[in-house]
Formats: C-alpha cells, sequence, structure tokens
C-alpha cells in the first residue's frame, strides 16, 4: 500500500518555491517532449533521485538508512526504494513503458517484415488494402490500441521522425534520425554537469544562512532583435574573457595545491545568456 497522505495546506512560501520550480521544470519538459520521451520515464528519474538524496541526508547525519525511513521521507514506495537502492551505482535506470512512437520505431527498424534487402526501414503505406499487416496503420495499431494511427504520424511527423507522401500515400522513417548528433554525447555531459551546478548553487542560496554562492543576471525585455543579437555578442566576449582570466588562476593555484591534504575541493563557474520573442512567458509560473 503506498504512503499516501492528504494533501498538506502550502505556506506562502512554499507556494512561491513550487512556482519558480514549475518553471525549471518547462526546459526539461521540453526536451523530453521533443525527444519523444513521455512522463513515466521522467517519473522514474524522480523516484531514483528522491532515493539517492534521502539516503545521502541520512548518512551525513549519521543515521543508517534503511527503506522504510526513505520512503517515509520521500513518499516512494518501499518495493521502488528498494529496487533502486539495489541497482549498482551509475546503473541505467529501467522505464516500464515507451513512448509509443519509441516502441513503433523499434518495431519498425527491428522486424524483417519491415526491412528492404539491405536491412533498413522500408517505406510502408499508410493503409494497405492489398496487404493489410504490411502498412503504417496497422502498425501502429500493434502498438496501442488508444492511439490513433493518424495522430502518431502527426506525432513522428512533428519530430521529423518520419515523412509522408500524401500522393503515393507513403510513409519514411528518417534513419538519419536515429544516428547520433555530432557532439551528442559532449552537449549532454555539459548540460548535466553544468546545469546541475548551477541548480545546486541556486538551491544552496535558498536553504542555506551562509554568504550566497554568486547566481547573477542581467535582465531586459522590450528589446529588438537586433538590440539583442548585440547584447548576445558582447555577453559572448565579456563571458570568454572572465572565463579565461579565471582558467589562467586555476591552473595557477591548481599547481601550488598539488598534494596538500585540503585540496579536495571543486569549482565550476559559468555565464549563460538567453534570448526569446515571447514577452508573455517571463511571468508564467
Amino acid at each position: 500500500m503506498d504512503n499516501m497522505q492528504s494533501p498538506m495546506p502550502l505556506s506562502e512560501s512554499d507556494s512561491l518555491m513550487l512556482q519558480a520550480v514549475r518553471r525549471l521544470m518547462r526546459p526539461l519538459a521540453r526536451l523530453f517532449i521533443g525527444k519523444g520521451l513521455p512522463l513515466q520515464v521522467f517519473i522514474e528519474i524522480m523516484k531514483d533521485v528522491y532515493v539517492d538524496i534521502a539516503e545521502e541526508n541520512l548518512k551525513a547525519a549519521n543515521i543508517r538508512p534503511t527503506d522504510s525511513q526513505i520512503s517515509l521521507m520521500t513518499g516512494v514506495h518501499r518495493r521502488d526504494v528498494r529496487k533502486f537502492r539495489s541497482l549498482p551505482p551509475n546503473a541505467r535506470i529501467e522505464v516500464p513503458h515507451l513512448s509509443v512512437g519509441a516502441e513503433l520505431v523499434a518495431i519498425w527498424m527491428g522486424n524483417p517484415e519491415f526491412l528492404n534487402p539491405q536491412g533498413l526501414p522500408r517505406p510502408l503505406p499508410y493503409a494497405n488494402r492489398e496487404n493489410p499487416k504490411l502498412s503504417f496503420t496497422a502498425l501502429a495499431e500493434s502498438v496501442s490500441k488508444d492511439v490513433r494511427p493518424r495522430a502518431i504520424l502527426d506525432e513522428m511527423l512533428r519530430q521529423d521522425i518520419a515523412r509522408y507522401d500524401e500522393i503515393t500515400d507513403n510513409v519514411w522513417l528518417n534513419v538519419e534520425a536515429f544516428v547520433p548528433q555530432e557532439g551528442w554525447a559532449e552537449k549532454l555531459y555539459y548540460f548535466g554537469h553544468n546545469g546541475e551546478d548551477h541548480l545546486e548553487a541556486a538551491v544552496a542560496n535558498i536553504l542555506s544562512t551562509k554568504p550566497p554562492y554568486l547566481d547573477r543576471s542581467v535582465y531586459y525585455d522590450c528589446l529588438t532583435r537586433e538590440s539583442a543579437e548585440t547584447l548576445q555578442n558582447l555577453a559572448r566576449e565579456a563571458a570568454m574573457k572572465a572565463l579565461r582570466q579565471l582558467n589562467r588562476k586555476a591552473l595557477e593555484m591548481s599547481d601550488i595545491d598539488k598534494g596538500e591534504p585540503d585540496a579536495k575541493y571543486r569549482i565550476n563557474f559559468g555565464a549563460y545568456f538567453y534570448t526569446d520573442a515571447d514577452l508573455s512567458r517571463k511571468d508564467k509560473g
């Protein structure tokens, strides 16, 4: 039985915090939807992270963590707590459900019936009167009875996963969409590494009474596109100058500190610039 509790009324500070968190979730939701990953993937990741942080907090307090304690702290079911705690470090999270589109693509690329002699996905007629089983519609219906084949196709077209020719009524799978992008792994490394450290600094500033970490930005709106581009170039120039200066000093101090017993700290300094034309987004919670 899940340890469900009646919702408690939120304090004003908690309400403000949740509004801020909701804004932080928007880019992540945009990333997940853009890559065709369903909500269940995010939920599984958050369960794992909740368990991990709770275990860290208990150990920091010299308390031996148990599945029951972690479940009580996090609201994650004991069964899931046990599963995540039993995984080896950096183990891949098992996601119980693929998105409909991802499952369809997996079958299209893996079933010999849908492949040409070269082993590549063959184009499929959207509907095939002569051989109904060999059609996009039949493939989509084999994956999901709840989502219409046309809705699945429209989403695949939106993501540039497929191409559809209305004249021939054929659907092509965009094989290039599944070839790793140049520098993709490197982009994801810095996305996680720098994003995590930026948020860690911001969260520490909220939770701690110590002097705050540097976390500042310059914000202006009602600018023309030309002005935004000028400021972007200026920001890049200023940021690179600061990064080069800090890099030189960090290299110098790293050589000095090498071998010192207290040489166990790391630093991460960055700067960012963002612009868009949607002024309404500045107030979205």
